[in-house]
C-alpha cells in the first residue's frame, strides 16, 4: 500500500472519529429539570447525568422574570453528580401554591455548552397534576454496593476533626495519612483505634498542641487544641468514614456485614445521618444507630442490674436538642451465646414511611413507628420528620463520650471513671487508662478492630 493511501486512510479515520465525536456531543438535548419541594421548607432542582458531563447551572427568580444569563434567587453551580444525578438545592427559599419560577439552566457536555432558553415551573398543591417528581428507583433494586475490595475514595470520604458536640467522643478522627487507622485487609475494612501518645510520644496528651490537618468541620476547636490544665487532648486516634458527598437515600434496606470492637469504652459507629439540617443541627436532624454493641466484657448498672456491655445489642435512633436528646432504641441482650464482639453479623435496617424495622442475622430485634402525632410533635411536619429526608451512610470507631455509655455504671470490677456531666471526663477517662488499657491489648491488639465485610443498600 502506498504512503499516500495509509495517510488517507488515517485521515479519514481521524475524520470519522471526530465526527462521531461531533454528533455525540451535538445530540445531547437539554432535560425537563425534575423540581421537588422539601419539608419544612427548600426546593430541589434536579436532572440525570449523562456520560461527559461536567458541569451543571440552574439560575431561577420567584414570580419575578429573569433574562437569559442574568443570576436568580435561586442559584446553584454543580461540578459533581450525587446519585447519577446533578443536583441544585435551596433549603432557605419559601414557596406555596401558586409561586410561579422563572429560570435557565446551562449545562456543558464535554466541552460543548449547552443554554436554554428562559422557562418557568409553577408550584402546584401535592393532589393536583403536577411536576413534583421524587427519585425513580425500582422496588427491590440495589442501589449501593460496597464489598470492601479496596477503599473507594469516590464513595467513601474522611470527617477529619476533634470532635465535640453532640457527642465529645475521647478520640481524633484523622485523615488517610495515618493508614495504620485504617486498612483493607482481606477484603474487609478495617478500622483500628490507636492512643495519641504511641504515634506522637509521651506526655502529648497532657503538654502538646493538635492542628488537625485536612480537617473537615467549621468549627475552629475541632480543628485545633492546646492541652491547658483539665483540658487534655483527646487521647485516641481513630477513623470515622462517610457517603456523605457521594451517595444517600430516602427509605430503604440497609445490610452491613461486621464484626464490633472489643475493648473498653469502645463502640462501633453505624449511622445513618442527615444529608441536610433540615430540623437543625445536632440531632434536631436525626441520627439512626444501625446496630451498636458496647465493647466492654462486663458493664452493668449496680442499681438496677441493667446490662450495658457486649452481651446486649442496641438498634435505634436520636433525635432532640443538644440539652434535650431522646434515645428511642430497641434491644437484644444474650445472656448465654457469645457476645456480639466474637464474631461477624447481618445487622439490617428496613426504613420506610411507617417507621423502621431492625433485624439481626435476619431475626427481628424489634420495631419503632411513629405515634399519631409524630415524632417531633409538630401538626406542621410528616408524622416522620425528621426522618422523612435524605439520610447518608457513616461507619467508624467511636471512644468514651458523653452520650454512649450510662453513668452508674461498673465495667469488670471498676466504676466507669468519668460522669458525663462533667468538664474532666476526659482527663478523667485517660487517667484511668491503666484500668482498661489492658482489655486493649489482648490478642496482640487486633481485637479492637472494627471489621466491616460489606455495605449494601436497596430502595423500597
Amino acid at each position: 500500500m502506498s504512503s499516500y493511501n495509509i495517510l488517507s486512510n488515517f485521515l479519514f479515520i481521524v475524520l470519522l472519529l471526530n465526527f462521531n465525536f461531533f454528533i455525540s456531543v451535538n445530540s445531547y438535548k437539554l432535560p425537563k429539570p425534575k423540581f421537588e419541594i422539601l419539608k419544612p421548607q427548600g426546593i430541589r432542582i434536579s436532572i440525570p447525568d449523562t456520560p461527559g458531563l461536567r458541569f451543571f447551572s440552574f439560575q431561577g427568580n420567584i414570580n419575578k422574570a429573569i433574562a437569559l444569563n442574568q443570576a436568580g434567587q435561586i442559584s446553584g453551580e454543580i461540578y459533581r453528580k450525587t446519585n447519577d444525578k446533578w443536583i441544585v438545592e435551596d433549603q432557605d427559599v419559601h414557596l406555596v401554591d401558586g409561586d410561579v419560577i422563572h429560570y435557565w439552566i446551562h449545562v456543558q457536555v464535554n466541552e460543548a455548552v449547552h443554554e436554554g432558553e428562559v422557562q418557568t415551573w409553577t408550584v402546584a398543591s401535592r393532589g393536583e397534576d403536577q411536576n413534583i417528581e421524587k427519585a425513580e428507583t425500582v422496588t427491590g433494586e440495589l442501589i449501593f454496593d460496597d464489598p470492601f475490595n479496596t477503599l473507594n475514595r469516590s464513595i467513601w470520604m474522611y470527617e477529619v476533626k476533634a470532635p465535640l458536640s453532640p457527642d465529645y467522643e475521647f478520640c481524633v478522627y484523622h485523615n488517610e495519612q495515618h493508614t495504620f487507622l485504617t486498612k483493607i485487609d482481606s477484603g474487609k475494612l478495617r478500622i483500628k483505634p490507636v492512643l495519641l501518645e504511641d504515634i506522637y510520644g509521651e506526655n502529648i496528651t497532657t503538654y502538646g498542641s493538635l492542628i488537625v490537618s485536612d480537617c473537615t468541620s467549621i468549627v475552629p476547636a475541632e480543628c485545633s487544641r492546646r492541652a491547658t490544665s483539665f483540658n487534655i487532648l483527646p487521647p485516641v486516634l481513630s477513623s470515622r468514614l462517610t457517603t456523605k458527598e457521594s451517595f444517600s437515600f430516602r427509605y430503604g434496606k440497609i445490610e452491613i456485614r461486621a464484626k464490633f470492637p472489643e475493648g473498653d469504652w469502645l463502640y462501633p459507629e453505624m449511622w445513618l445521618e442527615p444529608k441536610y439540617n433540615s430540623y437543625g443541627a445536632g440531632y434536631s436532624s436525626g441520627r439512626v444507630i444501625l446496630g451498636l454493641a458496647r465493647g466492654n466484657d462486663n458493664l452493668i448498672n449496680v442499681s438496677t442490674g441493667d446490662i450495658f456491655d457486649s452481651r446486649r445489642l442496641d438498634y435505634g435512633f436520636r433525635i432532640g436538642t443538644s440539652t434535650n436528646v431522646e434515645d428511642h432504641f430497641v434491644s437484644k441482650i444474650e445472656r448465654e451465646k457469645p457476645k456480639w464482639t466474637k464474631g461477624f453479623h447481618v445487622y439490617t435496617t428496613i426504613w420506610n414511611s411507617n417507621g423502621f424495622q431492625f433485624l439481626v442475622d435476619g431475626e427481628e430485634v424489634g420495631k419503632l413507628s411513629p405515634p399519631s402525632s409524630g415524632w417531633m410533635c409538630g401538626t406542621n411536619f410528616d408524622k416522620m420528620a425528621p426522618f422523612d429526608q435524605e439520610f447518608y451512610i457513616t461507619i467508624g470507631v467511636g471512644v468514651g463520650g458523653v452520650r454512649v455509655f450510662a453513668d452508674g455504671t461498673i465495667s469488670s470490677g471498676y466504676k466507669k471513671p468519668w460522669r458525663n456531666i462533667s468538664a474532666k471526663a476526659m482527663l478523667q477517662f485517660w487517667q484511668a487508662r491503666n484500668k482498661w488499657l489492658t482489655s486493649w491489648k489482648r490478642e496482640n491488639g487486633q481485637n479492637i478492630a472494627f471489621e466491616i465485610d460489606y455495605v449494601r443498600v436497596w430502595s423500597l
